[in-house]
């Protein structure tokens, strides 16, 4: 598992930026503080929070300007971190997470967090869950099948789940490519119920369905992929 984490993280060009004589910021930090400032909160105008990132990433770029929203962005992004840890370690420790045929699924019916209603977060805490689920126990399935996670959402979105899935671990591993057959079945699922089903982005991993629908979704999701494998 060791040799097979070490293999997936994929190095990537980055660098150290100097502000005065003791403070030092990495460009990835404010790339991570960019991504969850554009996507969160979700009730705040996309134009609000695209003049937000801009002001995050001119403080990074010029000097003498006001770091303030620079250090704002690092701290919303470790709250979100730590709202990740916490739902990670919640949904392991009460073994949340079930084999459904093909794949696993976690469902949880506890409202999110604006700060986790955001694509970004959602794909830490799917690939950080799936990574401790595996690493529990040695246990081939759990290597070898997609995980599926379906959180409750809150405020305007109440009474939907977003869902969304990723690859088994060591199907990661092998395809450099990162292809991913999740959005296809969730489609495919969706169409065979005529559920109604939404997105707000182009990525198909990432869909939203209403509460009721889930038991639906999922015996049809099982179904579909059955056939695929």
């Amino acid at each position: 598992m060791k040799m097979l984490e070490k293999e997936m993280l994929p190095s990537f060009a980055t660098f150290i930026a100097h502000f005065g004589y003791c403070n030092r910021v990495c460009a990835a930090d404010v790339a991570r503080g960019l991504a969850g400032r554009l996507e969160t909160p979700k009730r705040t105008p996309l134009v609000e929070r695209f003049e937000s990132a801009r002001g995050i990433l001119r403080c990074f770029m010029k000097s003498g300007q006001d770091s303030g929203p620079l250090v704002k962005s690092f701290e919303f992004y470790k709250i979100g971190l730590e709202c990740v840890w916490a739902l990670v370690a919640a949904a392991v420790n009460q073994q949340e997470i079930l084999p459904v045929g093909p794949f696993y699924l976690h469902s949880s019916t506890h409202s999110l967090d604006d700060i986790m209603d955001s694509r970004h977060f959602l794909f830490l805490f799917t690939t950080f869950l799936q990574r401790a689920f595996c690493s529990m126990r040695r246990n081939r399935d759990r290597t070898t099948k997609p995980l599926v996670v379906s959180l409750a959402l809150s405020g305007y979105m109440q009474g939907w789940h977003v869902v969304t899935g990723v690859m088994p671990l060591d199907t990661v591993y092998k395809d450099a490519q990162l292809m991913s057959f999740m959005g296809r079945a969730f489609e495919r699922a969706a169409e065979q119920a005529s559920l109604d089903i939404r997105r707000d982005s182009f990525d198909p991993n990432v869909v939203y369905i209403r509460s009721e629908d889930r038991s639906r979704f999922f015996d049809l999701l099982q179904a579909v992929m059955e056939i695929e494998s």
